[in-house]
């Protein structure tokens, strides 16, 4: 998730997000949330946060290919707690949480037509 000031996220997660990683490539940096184990909060359901240097954005020059996200849906047990944890980092306007067993899924849509990823 982008950010512009990802040590405020950090300060104000409710949960552990890693440690900063500096990244390089080109003359390109971003600074990437990596959690010590590899394995993202929450069952792998919250995501990494990630902050760009100045410049244009990394998808600039990128061809499109018409795919177009729809919806992130989001299941856990604890919903409501992963609710409020988004919230919490100001994201939560970009999943649809239900209750059930941990999943990930994501609506898109293709130049084919609609198309769900599990």
């Amino acid at each position: 998730m982008g950010t512009d000031d990802l040590d405020s996220i950090i300060a104000n997660s409710p949960v552990d997000l890693g440690e900063v990683v500096l990244f390089t490539r080109g003359e390109r940096s971003w600074r990437l949330t990596v959690p010590k184990d590899g394995s993202l909060p929450m069952e792998g359901l919250l995501p990494a946060f990630i902050e760009w240097s100045p410049g244009p954005h990394a998808s600039t020059g990128q061809q499109d290919l018409d795919v177009r996200l729809n919806k992130v849906q989001l299941t856990h047990p604890e919903p409501d707690r992963l609710r409020d944890i988004l919230k919490t980092l100001k994201v939560d306007h970009l999943a649809h949480v239900t209750a059930g067993q941990t999943a990930l899924s994501f609506a898109v849509e293709t130049p084919k037509g609609p198309v769900i990823l599990n």
